[in-house]
């Protein structure tokens, strides 16, 4: 597909497409670094489809913020912070949902599950 090499002239075709809001060029780019996004979220959040999600959170924030990107820098540096912030992002809403029991409620639940 693409040399993997950080902003060779494919990749930055891709995003000269994706600062037009090219459809195609934004799946392709997408496609491109997939596999690259799931290995940094993966190791944030709790499972295989929060990571999906993260991504999918991440690629819309880069679409958003392509204009912003500065061809002087490699894209994949600029694309880890946003997975990585992203991926903070979601572990914290995560932490949020955790519902907090008291102890001596518990308490009584396992000595009613020992009888």
């Amino acid at each position: 597909m693409f040399s993997k090499s950080p902003n060779d002239k494919s990749i930055l075709h891709l995003i000269n497409g994706c600062k037009k809001n090219d459809r195609a060029a934004q799946k392709l780019l997408y496609k491109e670094f997939y596999g690259y996004a799931i290995s940094i979220c993966i190791r944030y959040v709790a499972d295989q489809d929060e990571a999906v999600e993260t991504i999918n959170d991440a690629f819309m924030k880069v679409f958003a913020n392509i204009k912003k990107f500065d061809k002087a820098y490699p894209f994949k540096a600029w694309f880890r912070k946003i997975l990585v912030n992203e991926s903070i992002n979601a572990a914290k809403k995560r932490a949020g949902k955790f519902k907090e029991d008291n102890i001596e409620e518990a308490y009584d639940l396992a000595d009613t599950e020992l009888m």
